[in-house]
């Protein structure tokens, strides 16, 4: 795992998940976090993931995060 730290005090220490599949695709869901995290104009739940594509944008409390293509090519490290 890795953890990002975002500089904001409506961010919350454990605010997003996002999670890397088997097919190498990503997914990611909101940790129940007080400002909620938004991928373009939908709410994200904390019940269940949803699948993230190249475009996407995510917002944790007005701070944006542009999904970009991303290759993971083992355990060991990226591409």
């Amino acid at each position: 795992g890795c953890d990002v730290r975002l500089e904001s005090p409506a961010v919350a220490r454990r605010h997003l998940e996002i999670a890397c599949l088997a097919d190498g695709g990503w997914h990611a869901r909101d940790l129940n976090s007080r400002n909620g995290t938004r991928l373009g104009d939908v709410p994200l739940s904390d019940r269940d993931f949803v699948l993230l594509y190249p475009g996407d944008v995510l917002q944790l409390a007005g701070i944006l995060l542009r999904v970009v293509r991303f290759v993971v090519t083992d355990a060991d490290g990226w591409d």
